[in-house]
């Protein structure tokens, strides 16, 4: 059994807003649009790995009046052999004319060079996924101890074509992984739960986020793990990450 979370980049921080449990021997591609009807998304942009990369999926976004940046693999291997064929040409052209973007940066003994680029949809407009204005490429170059790997990864998107904005919202979307699920297994040690028994399950994976998104928003500086220890010994520390929330709400 798996739980299909949903992220908005919305707000300031990773704000985890919903999540249905996926069904045993099923898949995100049913859930996903069970979580779009949960929640109010107009004017968000949503973004979604491969497995969300569906024309039904696509669809119910847009009516919801919400942007969408899916990454592409080879589970569409029409609109991804569309894409690389794309952005091939215009290599060969060397012209970009919406833009590039290049970015440098180090963290973590890790040198990330990133090479953003966009072109307007003159290549995927009858293959049906719904108001697709951009077709994204991003390289990634890394150098880590000596040793130098690039990893290519495509997007299609119902944004314009801005270079600087789509990567942004795409590397939010990488941040998940660091500020969400890391968070919950290490912080938290969601996968070395053993409640098995009914719902309890369940109910404590909700409660984990609950208490991850009031962590989050609570203004005082310090590592998730430290607040978390300091809201079990001093009950006016609690007090005061759970006043938070409702500070955010009005």
């Amino acid at each position: 059994v798996q739980n299909c979370p949903v992220f908005i980049h919305h707000f300031p921080c990773v704000s985890l807003l919903a999540q249905v449990k996926v069904a045993n021997k099923a898949n995100e591609i049913v859930a996903i649009p069970q979580l779009l009807e949960l929640l109010t998304v107009q004017g968000c942009i949503i973004t979604m790995d491969a497995m969300g990369c569906q024309k039904k999926i696509v669809e119910a976004i847009r009516t919801r009046q919400a942007d969408y940046v899916v990454t592409v693999k080879g589970n569409q291997p029409k609109l991804s052999h569309r894409l690389q064929a794309a952005f091939a040409a215009q290599d060969r052209l060397d012209a970009w004319p919406e833009g590039v973007i290049r970015t440098e940066a180090t963290a973590h003994r890790r040198h990330e060079i990133r090479r953003c680029c966009v072109l307007p949809d003159s290549h995927l407009q009858d293959l049906g996924w719904r108001d697709c204005q951009t077709p994204v490429r991003l390289e990634r170059t890394t150098t880590r101890a000596g040793k130098v790997s690039l990893q290519t990864h495509y997007y299609i998107s119902s944004l314009p074509p801005q270079a600087a904005g789509l990567l942004h919202a795409i590397r939010a979307h990488w941040g998940i992984e660091n500020r969400c699920h890391w968070i919950l297994d290490v912080v938290f040690k969601e996968d070395a739960s053993r409640s098995r028994l009914r719902f309890a399950g369940d109910n404590l994976a909700v409660l984990r986020k609950v208490a991850l998104n009031l962590l989050h928003q609570h203004p005082t500086r310090g590592s998730l793990k430290g607040k978390r220890y300091q809201a079990s010994l001093n009950e006016d520390f609690l007090l005061s990450v759970l006043k938070s929330s409702f500070k955010l709400m009005r």
